[in-house]
């Protein structure tokens, strides 16, 4: 059995899918919900058609994916040819996906507002 440390990718893709449901997530990318939870179980790996899948839905790198890479964001990773090909479509988001990134850049903002100002002069 694999170790939470073992299982990058099932983790990652957890992390990808939020507070969506796998079932939301798997039909987002286009694969069965079963798989996807046995890809995020760790007991097994999606092959190379699923992530290129999950890569293009989500706008990651495979390297990030397979934990290869802690580089997160595909345009930082991408040749400059394939950079106009991902700009061109951004990833598709879940309504749940949206409202989790809003309340995290609110708690972001409230954090930076509650420190101290710097004075200058």
């Amino acid at each position: 059995m694999k170790t939470e440390n073992e299982n990058v990718t099932g983790n990652r893709m957890k992390e990808l899918r939020g507070e969506t449901s796998q079932h939301q997530a798997a039909a987002g990318v286009g694969i069965k919900a079963a798989n996807w939870n046995v890809y995020e179980k760790g007991q097994s790996l999606p092959g190379a058609k699923v992530i290129t899948k999950i890569c293009q839905y989500y706008g990651v790198s495979a390297d990030w994916l397979l934990g290869l890479s802690d580089v997160r964001d595909v345009a930082q990773t991408a040749a400059p040819s394939q950079l106009k090909k991902i700009i061109g479509r951004p990833p598709q988001r879940s309504d749940a996906d949206l409202i989790a990134e809003i309340r995290a850049l609110r708690a972001r903002v409230d954090a930076l507002e509650s420190r101290p100002a710097f004075a200058c002069g």
